[in-house]
């Protein structure tokens, strides 16, 4: 995933920039039936969409695919920081039965440097894989992901502003059914500790940004086979 998530972090530093950076509290369950462009900022690569239907965002890779079709949505209204504590969570699905050729998730990165950054693949009953990259380049020490999936499920991050770790746990089912939590690892982007680590250099004022994403490889992908809902983002008291 990483060659098509570099291009739109980076392209979306000019296009973002005077965003007002803080951690608002999040609660987006895509139930108005229209794209929120206040609220997301839309970016695709090939012929990949997220669309608004069934109180879900969708991904759609119609008529024609390419050998990497990808789209990414940037949350506008809460940019969560290093210096305090807070959480995300988001539901995903996958029913596409293409394995690792189509899927959905999310990334987490540093504002202040976009090539530094982490994402989350959901790959439905194949599993979920995570990648840490700095400077657009894979350097994390250790690996973070589970071979255990579901069509269906949920994934939390915690970050603790104290220890400076991000605590990553996938759940088998989804909101509506009730989280049941198991912990895969954890993630410092100090370079210290945590079961992956690496160093992304953020000053104590800095923030982070939220992206949900979705792509295929060479694959079809109708609407509703593959899709995103009820993205969370929370401090922690």
């Amino acid at each position: 995933m990483k060659t098509n998530i570099v291009t739109p972090l980076l392209a979306l530093t000019a296009a973002l920039t005077g965003q007002c950076l803080a951690l608002t509290p999040v609660l987006e369950e895509f139930t108005n039936g229209q794209f929120d462009e206040t609220h997301f900022y839309q970016y695709n690569v090939g012929n990949a969409k997220l669309v608004q239907g069934n109180d879900k965002l969708n991904l759609t890779v119609l008529p024609d695919f390419t050998k990497d079709d990808f789209v990414s949505v940037e949350l506008l209204t809460s940019y969560p920081g290093y210096s305090e504590s807070w959480q995300m969570t988001v539901d995903l699905t996958n029913t596409s039965n293409a394995g690792k050729n189509a899927g959905c998730g999310f990334m987490i990165f540093n504002y202040a440097d976009r090539s530094d950054f982490l994402y989350v693949d959901f790959y439905g009953i194949s599993g979920v894989k995570a990648g840490i990259l700095v400077n657009g380049k894979d350097a994390a020490v250790g690996k973070l992901s589970t071979k255990v999936g579901a069509p269906k499920g949920g994934i939390r991050v915690r970050f603790d502003a104290v220890t400076k770790l991000m605590s990553f746990s996938v759940s088998l089912t989804d909101k509506s059914e009730g989280y049941k939590w198991v912990k895969i690892g954890t993630f410092s982007p100090t370079g210290k500790g945590g079961n992956v680590r690496a160093n992304w250099k953020i000053k104590p004022a800095g923030q982070f940004g939220i992206q949900l994403f979705g792509f295929g490889h060479k694959q079809k992908v109708k609407s509703g086979k593959v899709s995103l809902d009820n993205l969370a983002v929370t401090p922690i008291q």
